[in-house]
């Protein structure tokens, strides 16, 4: 993620699903048939928007899926964009990436420079279980590494992170997760490795929509006691999709403002603008933003598979026999079934006021594709045993 993206406010947020976090770009880019092509960051001088870095998307258009992005960052004194980074993607037979391969440019030799390398492993049920970073300084270098742990159902139920120390694998952290009724996380335990031993250090608890959208988190810190530190609330649209997120910070007795994202989106329900407002003074001021560009010669009423114009819930996700359908709005809707690589395991049928069954299914990913006269609409569910 983009620097300006990863603060520590949102760090906490991106680790509420952190096995699908280096993925989650990778499949909507892949499988929504509107292509994010750029982002644009830009920060806030305290009276206009400068220039700071933008990331440039490029697919593979026999695959449909992203091939490799480029990063660039924006030089005030010559008012030229200069490269710093690119990083290619590899995938495998399943269209489950691989690895990702960074360069960076030497701008004195004009050449690039690979300088890492991230390895992904999944196990027999397509699961991610390890994703592995290494430096590249004329030898390579191990970094860090991510280690996913999975229940019976699929759900995943631990991420531990290590750092290589001395010729080793060192614990650093990790982040254990609970379940509500409905299968979504609803705590996560954050500790941290010190003196042979984890303590723990934060408590995160999420609560969801009618709708199962997230609707808050707030995290306490152990400070010789568990203590309140911050919380955050999301405001979403008639069309279930998120338009406001409020970040505010514990003063002891009370919440402060701390951090405010405005999310405008177009017609079909793409992001178009993410701005972040800070708070002092007793008002909001703005601090960064990012601007979405799309591949406009792609049908603009689909939309990410984290955006649903026509508000799909899915339910249960994992799932083992039967799947139910919940559409809020009154539409005469077909679905079909694919993979991950986008082959059809189930054709196209009308959707009737009953469950589908997916016993036949074997366990893993699967995308639910929905078509009516809005458009075309996709979400993911995990088929278990």
């Amino acid at each position: 993620m983009n620097k300006f993206v990863c603060t520590k406010k949102f760090k906490i947020m991106y680790k509420l699903n952190s096995v699908l976090i280096s993925l989650s770009l990778l499949v909507s880019f892949n499988l929504s048939s509107q292509r994010l092509l750029q982002l644009l960051y830009d920060v806030h001088n305290g009276t206009s928007w400068d220039y700071s870095e933008r990331t440039t998307y490029d697919y593979d258009t026999v695959n449909n899926r992203l091939n490799w992005t480029l990063m660039e960052e924006y030089n005030s004194t010559s008012s030229k964009w200069e490269v710093f980074l690119k990083d290619y993607h590899y995938y495998n037979a399943s269209n489950q990436i691989i690895n990702d391969s960074g360069k960076t440019y030497n701008s004195s030799t004009k050449k690039w420079e690979i300088n890492q390398a991230t390895t992904y492993t999944y196990n027999g049920k397509g699961l991610l279980i390890n994703m592995t970073t290494a430096d590249f300084a004329g030898t390579w270098d191990n970094r860090d590494k991510t280690e996913y742990t999975y229940n019976a159902s699929d759900q995943l139920v631990k991420t531990e992170t290590f750092r290589w120390v001395f010729g080793a694998w060192e614990p650093e952290n990790r982040d254990s997760y609970n379940y509500n009724s409905k299968k979504l996380v609803s705590k996560m335990i954050s500790e941290e490795y010190g003196f042979s031993k984890f303590d723990s250090t934060e408590i995160t608890n999420y609560s969801y929509t009618s709708f199962d959208s997230l609707k808050s988190w707030e995290t306490l810190e152990y400070q010789a006691g568990w203590k309140k530190s911050e919380k955050a609330e999301f405001m979403y649209n008639s069309s279930d999709l998120r338009t406001q997120g409020l970040i505010k910070e514990w003063n002891g007795s009370s919440y402060d403002n701390l951090e405010k994202t405005d999310i405008s989106r177009s017609s079909s329900g793409n992001k178009k603008f993410w701005v972040t407002y800070d708070w002092f003074f007793g008002s909001w001021h703005n601090s960064w933003r990012m601007t979405f560009i799309y591949d406009s010669s792609s049908t603009p009423s689909s939309v990410a598979l984290d955006d649903f114009k026509n508000e799909i819930k899915l339910f249960p996700n994992p799932v083992t026999s039967s799947l139910n359908i919940s559409l809020r709005a009154e539409l005469q809707s077909e679905i079909t079934i694919l993979s991950m690589d986008g082959t059809t395991v189930r054709p196209k049928s009308t959707i009737q006021d009953k469950p589908i069954d997916v016993s036949g299914l074997r366990s893993g990913y699967y995308i639910l594709q929905i078509e009516n006269q809005e458009g075309v609409s996709r979400k993911t569910f995990i088929k278990s045993d």
